[in-house]
């Protein structure tokens, strides 16, 4: 009987073990996670903290569920290593683990912050559902709350303080929000959207310290001089892959520093044969500009998940490559950005923008040998998913019945 070892409970860890025991019926699977819950949605963390759904809807695999599956589930434990040679994980109680194959799924931790201050009561990242219950006990009696970083976890943060009447200042070091995630001018849409919600944006700061009289936050130093008051600081300054467990993997595994992912080929195996990797740790080929690079973002982690089961049962399954893309709502806004949405200008792209205020709605498509590699549609995103889809097919645009690049043309014919 063979034994498969999966480190990581999110949403590539269960992909793996639902492929897993798809293709094999007896075989052992063993998940740890150094989490002391059950695996959870963990982009739904935000609407839990608005109140949108409840705590209990959270659960992406219940106890029965993991049951169901055959799978032996170690929470609140950590692994500390490999032992390739020997085909064993050490854990933190100071066992070991045997395993057949391997899945590194061990996902990213918040980028943290190096400032005076940080250890006063009320500053929160925003990663796990801990994080999200600590900022939510506070929140019940804030007033004021300042958000760090203008991205995807600060502008679904911040747009949850807002919906519960808490007044929200976003700081933002860059000159926009989502720099990483948008181009300018839909991040300029997006800000408008924000503003309309009653959130205050400051944008080119960064911030000095956190400060109060006692052991809470009361309020943020900047560097412009500026002292904002606050019950609640919540940090949200990307991600960092937990590539450690990779460190001595042959040919360095993890990059430079292990700190940008680790390595894997085009059937997610690392450079170790029977050790793979999946999920926001994983660097992979990405479909728009053929890098191989991180992808932290939960379809890109299922889509590996189930690629990586497929291999780790012996069923030599290719991975065609990721292909990033975001979706989340502000208020009554949906924005949805994908592939290559910001090229430079030495990248062959054209540009296409409809911009349409009256209506409430902005698309962008971004071209390149009859193709589209990006988008970013802001509003009326109902023909976001085709789009997406074109772009991971690379469906050449003169082959299409309609020319949807024509001023005004109709999304929703897309449809």
């Amino acid at each position: 009987m063979k034994q498969y070892v999966i480190i990581g409970a999110s949403a590539a860890g269960i992909a793996a073990a639902q492929s897993i025991r798809r293709h094999d019926k007896t075989a052992k699977i063993v998940m740890v996670s150094d989490e002391k819950t059950k695996p959870y949605f963990r982009v739904m963390l935000s609407f839990v903290l608005a109140g949108t759904i409840g705590g209990d809807k959270l659960s992406m695999a219940s106890e029965g569920y993991l049951t169901e599956l055959g799978i032996t589930f170690i929470c609140g434990k950590k692994a500390l290593g490999i032992d390739a040679a020997k085909n064993q994980v050490h854990m933190d109680d100071a066992t070991r683990l045997d395993y057949d194959a391997l899945l590194l799924a061990t996902g990213s931790r918040p980028r943290e912050l190096d400032i005076p201050g940080l250890d006063k009561k009320g500053i929160y990242y925003f990663r796990t559902r801990k994080d999200m219950e600590g900022v939510r006990a506070i929140a019940a009696n804030a007033t004021r709350a300042v958000v760090i970083g203008g991205g995807l976890v600060g502008i679904k943060v911040s747009d949850a303080l807002c919906s519960l009447g808490i007044k929200v200042c976003m700081m933002v070091t860059s000159d926009k929000v989502l720099s990483q995630t948008a181009d300018p001018e839909t991040a300029d849409v997006v800000l408008n959207i924000l503003k309309s919600r009653g959130l205050t944006v400051q944008s080119g700061v960064s911030l000095l310290a956190f400060q109060g009289r006692g052991d809470c936050v009361e309020r943020v130093l900047t560097d412009t001089g500026e002292r904002i008051s606050c019950d609640l600081v919540v940090i949200g300054k990307g991600v960092v892959p937990n590539a450690g467990l990779a460190v001595d993997f042959p040919g360095g595994g993890a990059g430079s520093g292990h700190q940008d992912g680790i390595e894997t080929d085009g059937y997610l195996t690392t450079s170790v044969p029977n050790i793979f990797a999946a999920g926001d740790v994983a660097k992979s080929r990405d479909i728009a500009t053929g890098i191989s690079e991180t992808h932290a973002i939960w379809p890109v982690a299922v889509e590996q998940g189930r690629t990586a089961g497929c291999n780790m049962c012996g069923i030599k399954t290719p991975y065609e490559g990721a292909l990033n893309r975001n979706a989340f709502h502000i208020g009554d806004s949906y924005v949805i950005t994908g592939g290559l949405f910001n090229p430079g200008s030495g990248d062959g792209c054209d540009i296409h923008v409809y911009h349409h205020p009256q209506k409430g709605f902005h698309h962008r498509l971004v071209t390149r040998n009859d193709r589209i590699v990006g988008m970013a549609f802001v509003n009326d995103t109902a023909a976001a998913g085709k789009v997406l889809a074109m772009i991971q097919r690379k469906q050449k645009l003169s082959a299409l019945p309609v020319d949807i690049l024509s001023p005004g043309f109709d999304f929703n014919r897309l449809r």
